[in-house]
């Protein structure tokens, strides 16, 4: 019996925290929907051939390599930008749907971020983001208090990747709380969802797992939303007065 069966039912089937929430995103596609994703450089967030029809779906990333790794089929249209810099006027306002996955911990300023989601979306439009917590100990909390170098290569050994694939993460505003005063104000419909999935990072690391594992499991029976490892964020732009987004 290998360890995924011996995780608690969370982990079982959902391919953590970036598969359930990419699962949910998927569940919001409609035929002909205008979509950026942000930040998938190489691996779009929804495949094409999981798209519905009609959708045309732009990628947006730091780094225009990534974008070209991601092939011919993956962007109707595909930009090398900095989601935090003031967004590029032809994109204001443009898209329905604005998804962000496993970025947004790697951000400088996730409230410039978020500016520029909502820039991006028509009124009435939905953003939806998943990011890891800033004090979940896995890997929030651990990333941050050892240097560097040691925080990367840990990271990767753990999720048997190299450490040159790992980028760094600020955290900012990572949080439950921070989160919902930066979606405060300008959003309407704002979730924001705690997930517990720190145990993925230990799965090569069995005698810390079992007392990693009983540690988030008092967080998240407790509610101590601060202390989730990764959150999956929904929230709307409102619409123009006397408008409606299905019009």
């Amino acid at each position: 019996m290998t360890t995924l069966f011996k995780l608690p039912v969370r982990y079982q089937g959902t391919g953590g925290s970036r598969g359930e929430s990419i699962e949910r995103i998927e569940g919001l596609l409609r035929p002909g929907m205008r979509i950026l994703d942000v930040g998938a450089g190489r691996r779009p967030t929804v495949a094409p051939e999981r798209r519905p029809e009609g959708v045309h779906y732009t990628g947006v990333d730091i780094l225009g390599v990534e974008l070209d790794l991601a092939g011919p089929r993956a962007y109707e249209d595909a930009r090398s930008f900095d989601i935090t810099e003031p967004l590029p006027e032809d994109l204001v306002g443009q898209f329905d749907l604005v998804i962000c996955v496993s970025v947004l911990e790697h951000v400088s300023s996730l409230v410039a971020a978020i500016e520029g989601m909502r820039d991006a979306l028509r009124p009435g439009g939905v953003m939806v983001f998943h990011t890891a917590g800033r004090w979940g100990l896995l890997p929030g909390v651990m990333n941050r208090l050892l240097p560097r170098r040691v925080g990367l290569f840990l990271l990767g050994r753990m999720t048997r990747r190299s450490s040159d694939t790992v980028f760094p993460a600020h955290y900012d505003r990572c949080y439950d709380r921070a989160i919902r005063r930066i979606l405060k104000d300008d959003w309407t419909a704002v979730h924001v969802r705690p997930l517990h999935f720190g145990g993925y990072y230990l799965l090569n690391v069995r005698p810390l797992l079992w007392p990693y594992l009983a540690w988030e499991e008092l967080t998240r029976r407790a509610g101590w939303r601060n202390l989730a490892t990764h959150y999956l964020v929904y929230a709307e732009r409102p619409p123009l007065p006397g408008s409606s987004f299905a019009e």
